[in-house]
């Protein structure tokens, strides 16, 4: 990995967010295979993350957060998914994984608060959104609309699809929690 200084105030970084990312993923394959490894990693990553920061939109900050996140969780597939996406720089996997992050830390959309949906409301409202946010204005849900009329706050076509992608993996996640609950 190529050693990152913090930028003078007149020259933009030497490195944007997406080569740190790329140099970041090419290191994950061999660095990550023992807990050294991972560790150096990972503290690399947060030093190139406060280094660039300055520099990053808030969704790029989000982003790359998300990748620290995955290393600091030591899933394999997970690694290799927030890899992948960050050399392969699919914008709307990151869309949609960033746009989830903030349902939780904006909005307050705890796995707490979502395991309290228990007949899949998260993924009809992900559904409406997907199917229904070009033809309903906002306060006038679509039939089947799981929450109150107030909630329906339909945008732009591609952050709706965002959103609604968001929404689906939210349920993903709490019916994997309720599954682990079942089987301890």
């Amino acid at each position: 990995m190529s050693v990152l200084t913090e930028p003078s105030a007149d020259t933009k970084p030497a490195h944007d967010f997406r080569a740190t990312a790329v140099d970041l993923a090419a290191q994950l394959q061999t660095a990550s295979r023992t807990a050294a490894g991972l560790a150096v990693v990972i503290a690399r990553s947060e030093q190139a993350v406060e280094v660039l920061k300055k520099h990053m939109t808030p969704a790029q900050r989000i982003h790359a957060q998300l990748e620290i996140d995955a290393l600091q969780a030591q899933d394999a597939t997970t690694l290799g998914q927030y890899a992948a996406a960050a050399v392969g720089g699919s914008a709307a996997a990151w869309d949609v994984l960033a746009e989830r992050r903030r349902q939780v830390e904006i909005e307050g959309w705890t796995p707490g608060h979502d395991d309290r949906y228990g007949s899949g409301e998260m993924a009809i409202a992900g559904g409406c959104y997907a199917l229904y946010s070009d033809t309903h204005l906002p306060g006038q849900p679509p039939v089947g609309w799981p929450w109150d009329r107030r909630w329906w706050k339909p945008q732009k076509w591609r952050s709706d699809l965002v959103r609604a992608a968001a929404l689906i993996i939210a349920e993903i996640e709490r019916i994997d929690r309720a599954r682990q609950r079942r089987e301890k």
